[in-house]
């Protein structure tokens, strides 16, 4: 089984751009502060930022897997549910 945890920051699409720079040069500022690298080494996390272009179609395609594996898991429910009532 791989499994992967991810979190990420987003916005409206109204924001307005220098509060997307603010918000951008934080986050780029944090994952090259030591203290952040290390407990992401003690996690066994590996830092990622993409850009919003990429990040944006990321996140709609991490979400079909999801919804296929939801499903599935809500079939197999049922059908235990199922064979619990016999």
């Amino acid at each position: 089984m791989d499994l992967s945890f991810w979190a990420g920051l987003g916005g409206l699409p109204a924001t307005p751009g220098k509060l997307v720079k603010i918000m951008d040069n934080a986050v780029k500022e944090d994952l090259n502060d030591p203290d952040v690298i290390s407990k992401l080494d003690q996690t066994e996390g590996v830092p990622a930022y993409p850009t919003g272009e990429v990040y944006g179609t990321f996140v709609p395609n991490e979400r079909i897997p999801l919804e296929k594996c939801l499903t599935g898991l809500k079939k197999d429910q049922a059908r235990r549910g199922q064979e619990k009532n016999r």
